[in-house]
This record gives C-alpha cells, structure tokens and sequence, in this order.
C-alpha cells in the first residue's frame, strides 16, 4: 500500500497557523494513503481534517472555509460525495474547489481549510451562512459565510452560456445580493481570489471589476489558471472582507 513519506508529509502541510480574530488555517492536507481512489483518499485527507481539529480542541462544527485543489475534474462529484458525507446534517462552511496539482505524486486532492478557535470572542452559534446548498450530486455548502468581522463569499455563474464578461457580471451580482443581506459593503472587501478557465481573459475581467469597485479600491487579487467543475464555467471568484475599523 503506498503511503506518503512522513518526512514528506510533514515538509507540505503546514502546521497549524493563528489568525487574527481567533481564526486558524491548515493548508497542503493530502492524504496518507495514495493507493486508493478519489473516494478513499478525500475520506483520508477529511480523517486528518479531523485530527488536526481535535488537536486544537475543536470538531468539523467551528470550520468555516474549505478549499480543495483537484487533480482532474472528472472526480468531482466523487469527492463531493465525500464531503457531503462528512459535512452531514451540520450547519455547512463555505467551500471552493478547482482543478490543481498536489505536490505529492499520486495525491488526487488537497486541502486548506480555515476553522473557529475556542478562545475566538465570536462564537458558534454567531456564525452567519448564506446561500445555502444542499441537494443531489450538489456539494452542501453555503456560498457567502460571515464570523464577527470576517467575511467570505465565493461562487461561479450560473447562465455559463455568457461569454467571460457575462459570467463575472453574474458572480458580482450574487456578491452583491449576499453582501448587502450580510451587511457588508465593497469596500470592506479586502481580496480576491480568481480561478479563470483561460488566464488570458483577465484584462476583460479587470474592466468588470474596475467599474464594480470604486476608483482606488480594489482590494489585492490573486489569478490562477484552473479549471471548474463544468467545462462551460469560466471563471470562479472568492471575495473575502474584513468589517474592522
């Protein structure tokens, strides 16, 4: 049965990293076992989600953002089987996933997740979610979640008949309906993380979020080239805020 190094393993996932706000984040979560399929190794990679969260006295309730990097995004709605499994009947963090390479040969995933502390002043049952999914072959998540002064919302289009403006337009619009029921206005936004089909569609994506954001206020932008879960989705976004000051 091969398994990952533990020498290897401890030198690409991280340990875990405090934020402020009483908030921790995890990254490079593999799963040991390499040998079996999506299924096997998303249940591995979720058993050490758990382990590191136990570690921290805490359980998958206080997880608020999970982002996953799949090798081929023909294995999506097995790996969405698993998280659906593992997520259960529990009120659901936000999620993301597109297409990357684990650095560790023959890893299909990997996982970075951000989670609640104990010792956070904001509390459980203070979490707000919105946008939930849930449904058949649909991974149960919530597309915008807000804790205390964090913010996140993350989302895809969905008329992907719309060429790459079309679909921005529509990933700003949901923004903006979650925002405003969350209270948060664009210029508490502080990052962007973009997935585009064709990183060369940037500079059309640019103009759309010139002309959303005010002059001198858009936020820090990450752009990676991925791939989503459909092949007519171009581009997926997640915006995250802070409310303090």
């Amino acid at each position: 049965m091969p398994t990952v190094d533990d020498q290897l393993l401890a030198g690409t996932q991280s340990v875990s990293c405090e934020l402020d706000g009483g908030l921790v984040r995890f990254s490079g979560i593999t799963p040991r076992d390499l040998s079996g399929d999506v299924c096997a190794q998303m249940r591995d990679a979720l058993t050490i989600v758990d382990q590191r969260l136990s570690e921290l006295g805490i359980d998958r309730t206080s997880v608020l953002m999970v982002h996953i990097w799949l090798s081929n995004m023909t294995l999506f709605q097995g790996m969405t089987a698993e998280w659906n499994n593992w997520v259960g009947d529990l009120a659901p963090p936000s999620r993301s996933c597109v297409s990357g390479t684990p650095v560790l040969p023959g890893a299909l995933l990997e996982l970075e997740v951000l989670a609640l502390l104990p010792a956070a002043p904001v509390k459980l049952v203070e979490i707000e979610r919105y946008g939930l999914v849930r449904g058949p072959g649909r991974p149960t998540m919530c597309l915008a979640l807000r804790c205390g002064d964090w913010f996140t919302v993350c989302t895809l289009a969905s008329d992907t008949s719309q060429d790459i403006v079309g679909q921005t337009g529509q990933v700003l619009s949901v923004f903006d309906d979650l925002m405003r029921e969350a209270s948060v206005a664009r210029s508490a936004s502080c990052k962007l993380e973009i997935w585009l089909r064709d990183i060369s569609d940037f500079d059309a994506v640019s103009d759309v979020l010139k002309d959303w954001f005010a002059p001198g206020a858009m936020p820090a932008v990450t752009v990676v080239g991925a791939n989503m879960a459909g092949s007519d989705m171009l581009i997926e976004i997640r915006l995250t805020a802070t409310l303090k000051g």
